[in-house]
């Protein structure tokens, strides 16, 4: 990497922690610049602007995302691909369906992502033009693998109601990062642990092998 590049990254990674703990109101360039340790001027050259430093923030947590997730989206969508609608048992989609909610899963809980996931939700919650970036940048593609793979085991279900049983699917892994502090003391662990995350994984995997039954089964 370049001075350049070396810069550049130093100011985002920066910006990263900055934005998860303060908001976007709360940050000044000026505090940014000290932290990173670099000269104000060099945020400007390489961002444009206070929005501009935010937005790429959050391409480079897309990017990030995406780098985990992509193998395994991946490899269900060539799944999916090569394969008609029945054409492959239920445990070949279970399996499929699997491969995406454990690397979310393990996403979630990975105590290193804790920014990501502070940005994130906050987005969520009150979007801006970077919700966009996230949007487009892995969720999308992940809600539909996750639709079409439920549309696929439960037979003839509409692809609305598909998308919206997939929220669901996807909101029992997401609990675990927005609803983490009442996890804890609910259940008395002291942290989402090795141990903890496969037990969550197991439960999972019931729950959605319970909720996509068979029709009739």
């Amino acid at each position: 990497m370049t001075r350049g590049d070396l810069t550049r990254d130093a100011v985002l990674q920066t910006a990263m922690t900055a934005f998860a703990e303060a908001g976007y109101d709360q940050v000044s360039l000026r505090a940014l610049a000290i932290r990173a340790g670099v000269n104000q001027s060099l945020i400007g050259y390489h961002f444009g602007h206070k929005r501009g430093l935010y937005q790429a923030v959050f391409v480079a947590i897309a990017g990030q995302v995406r780098a985990r997730l992509d193998p395994e989206m991946t490899l269900v969508e060539s799944a999916l691909h090569d394969s008609a609608p029945g054409g492959r048992g239920r445990e070949d989609e279970f399996r499929a369906l699997f491969r995406l909610t454990d690397g979310l899963l393990d996403l979630m809980t990975d105590p290193g992502t804790d920014a990501w996931a502070q940005l994130i939700i906050r987005e969520q919650q009150q979007p801006t033009e970077a919700f966009d970036v996230l949007y487009s940048g892995f969720m999308d593609r992940l809600l539909t693998l996750v639709a079409r793979l439920i549309g696929r085991l439960r037979g003839s279900m509409p692809a609305p109601e598909a998308r919206l049983l997939a929220f669901t699917v996807l909101g029992q892994i997401l609990v675990f990062r927005v609803a983490r502090a009442g996890v804890l003391r609910a259940l008395a662990w002291s942290d989402i642990d090795a141990g903890a995350v496969e037990a969550i994984r197991a439960r999972l995997h019931g729950n959605l092998r319970a909720l996509l039954a068979a029709p009739g089964s």
